[in-house]
C-alpha cells in the first residue's frame, strides 16, 4: 500500500530518485528509468498540491527527461519537461514563498527548451516559431520573476547568484542552437550577465569548484 503521509511519500519518492541516480551512473539506463517511473507514479497523485511531493516528482521527471533527450527521445522527453513545469507552477500557487520553486520552475523550463534546440532538429524548431515565442517569454521570466526573485530573498546566497548565471548561460545556448543570428545581441548579453555574476562569485571564493 501507497503510504498516505506526504512526508513518507516524498521521503520514498527521495530514495527512489537515489537509487535511479546511482543506477544511471553505473550506466543501466533501463533500471535508471524505471526507478524514475516508479518514483511518477507514486507521487502523481498528490503532486500537485504538495510542496514536498511535487520537488520528488519534478526531480524524477526531469530525470526521466534527461535520459530521454540523452538518447534522442524527444517527443518523450518534451512531455515529461511539461509535466514537469506544470506541477511546478501549480506547486508556487500552494507556496508562493517558497523561492526554491522558482529555481525548479527555470531548470524545468529550460531543459524544455533544450531538448527542442539541442537534440531536435533545428530547421523544424525554427519552422514552428514555438520555442522562440517561449524562449522570449522565458527570457522575461528570469528577468523580471525568477532571477530578481531568488536573489532579492537572499542576496549573499552564493548558489542563488550561481542558478541565476547558470540558468543565463543556459538561456543564451539555447538561442545559439536555434540559430538566433538576426538577434545576436539577446545571446550575448545573456552571457555577459553570466560572466558578470560569476566574476563577483570567484572575487568572493576563487576556489570553488563550482564556478571556476
Amino acid at each position: 500500500d501507497e503510504p498516505g503521509d506526504p512526508d513518507l511519500l516524498a521521503g520514498l519518492g527521495r530514495s527512489l530518485v537515489n537509487l535511479g541516480d546511482v543506477e544511471r551512473n553505473l550506466g543501466d539506463r533501463s533500471a535508471a528509468e524505471q526507478r524514475f517511473e516508479q518514483a511518477r507514479n507514486l507521487l502523481s497523485g498528490a503532486a500537485d498540491e504538495d510542496v514536498a511531493v511535487g520537488k520528488e516528482f519534478v526531480r524524477a521527471t526531469t530525470r526521466a527527461a534527461e535520459i530521454s533527450a540523452y538518447h534522442l527521445d524527444i517527443d518523450r522527453a518534451v512531455t515529461a519537461y511539461e509535466r514537469a513545469v506544470e506541477v511546478v507552477t501549480a506547486l508556487r500557487n500552494v507556496d508562493p514563498d517558497d523561492y526554491t520553486l522558482l529555481a525548479d520552475y527555470a531548470r524545468s523550463v529550460i531543459g524544455w527548451l533544450s531538448a527542442f534546440t539541442r537534440k531536435g532538429d533545428p530547421s523544424v524548431v525554427l519552422e514552428s516559431g514555438a520555442v522562440d515565442g517561449q524562449l522570449d517569454q522565458f527570457l522575461r521570466r528570469l528577468e523580471e520573476d525568477v532571477g530578481p526573485g531568488l536573489l532579492r530573498h537572499d542576496p549573499d546566497n552564493h548558489k542563488w547568484r550561481f542558478e541565476v548565471a547558470r540558468l543565463q548561460n543556459e538561456l543564451g545556448v539555447c538561442y545559439r542552437y536555434l540559430g538566433s543570428l538576426d538577434e545576436p545581441e539577446k545571446a550575448i548579453a545573456l552571457h555577459e550577465s553570466s560572466i558578470e555574476i560569476l566574476e563577483g562569485l570567484l572575487a568572493v571564493d576563487a576556489f570553488s569548484e563550482r564556478w571556476q
